[in-house]
C-alpha cells in the first residue's frame, strides 16, 4: 500500500498542515469540508506538495520531519522558490528571501477526477549555515 506525507496550504491564511494518508484525494476532501479540528477554522486547503512511499514508518518518519522546526523551514524554503510571494525565512521571521531561484525549482501539475496535485522536485541541494 503507498503511504503519502503531503503539506496543505491554506488559501486565506498563511497556514501550512502536514500530514499522512493513503488516499490523498478523499483525505484533502475532508479537510475542506471541516471534518478536522485542527484545520477546520482555515478552509479553503489547496495541496501545496506530496511525497509517496512504499511503507508507513518511512512516511511517518516524513511526516515528523516536516512538523520540526527544521521540518517548517523547508516547506517555507519550498513555497519561497515556487511563489511569487517569498515568505520570510528564520526562527525570528525577521528577514525575506527576496531571490527566490525557481530555476532550480520545478512543479508538475497533474490533474485527477478531483484535485489538482502539485509535485514538487528540488534540483539542487543547498545547505545554510548561520550564525548565533
Amino acid at each position: 500500500m503507498r503511504h503519502f506525507v503531503y503539506v496543505l496550504k491554506s488559501q486565506n491564511h498563511w497556514r501550512f498542515y502536514v500530514g499522512m494518508t493513503t488516499n490523498i484525494e478523499k483525505r484533502v476532501g475532508e479537510h475542506n469540508r471541516g471534518y478536522t479540528k485542527s484545520t477546520k477554522a482555515y478552509v479553503p486547503w489547496e495541496l501545496f506538495f506530496f511525497e509517496e512511499y512504499a511503507s508507513r514508518e518511512e512516511a511517518r518518519k516524513r511526516e515528523v520531519y516536516f512538523k520540526s522546526g527544521i521540518g517548517k523551514e523547508k516547506i517555507k524554503e519550498l513555497w519561497s522558490r515556487s511563489s511569487a510571494a517569498c515568505l520570510p525565512t528564520g526562527r525570528d521571521r525577521a528577514t525575506a528571501n527576496k531571490n527566490c531561484d525557481n530555476e532550480t525549482f520545478c512543479i508538475r501539475v497533474e490533474k485527477s477526477e478531483s484535485l489538482e496535485v502539485l509535485r514538487w522536485n528540488d534540483h539542487q541541494h543547498r545547505k545554510e549555515s548561520r550564525r548565533t
